[in-house]
Formats: C-alpha cells, sequence, structure tokens
C-alpha cells in the first residue's frame, strides 16, 4: 500500500486578548494540512499566521493538534 503524502492534523487553539477593562479567552478549531514530515510545530505555525491574517491579535495561550489518519 502506497504511503500517504498528505498529512492532517485537528488542532484547537486558545487566544487570550487583553484590553482596558480586562482579558477574554477565545477558541478556535479547524484543520492544518501539509506534506510528509509536516509536524505539529508546523501546524502550530500555520494555525498563528492564520490567526494573526484573520485580524485575531493576542497571545497564543494553549494549542493542541491531534492527527488524524486519512
Amino acid at each position: 500500500m502506497p504511503e500517504n503524502t498528505t498529512v492532517t492534523y485537528e488542532w484547537r487553539a486558545t487566544v487570550m486578548t487583553v484590553n482596558g477593562v480586562g482579558s477574554r479567552e477565545t477558541t478556535y478549531a479547524g484543520k492544518a494540512t501539509g506534506g510528509p514530515g509536516y509536524s505539529t510545530e508546523d501546524a502550530k505555525q500555520a494555525v498563528s499566521a492564520w490567526l494573526c491574517g484573520s485580524g485575531v491579535h493576542g497571545v497564543l495561550s494553549h494549542f493542541t493538534a491531534t492527527r488524524t489518519a486519512l
């Protein structure tokens, strides 16, 4: 059986934002996909870039990624 060339992680990220009133945590979830050798650190960097590009600014306070079978 050929080896899969795509790696997918299901992820959850909690971002803490702080404003003049206090702080708030918001959790986001999704999937990150890459090629052979794609790691949880790669997924974390991709998610961080996506959050920033989406206008979410804050501290990534918690991140988990679980590799899923294809």
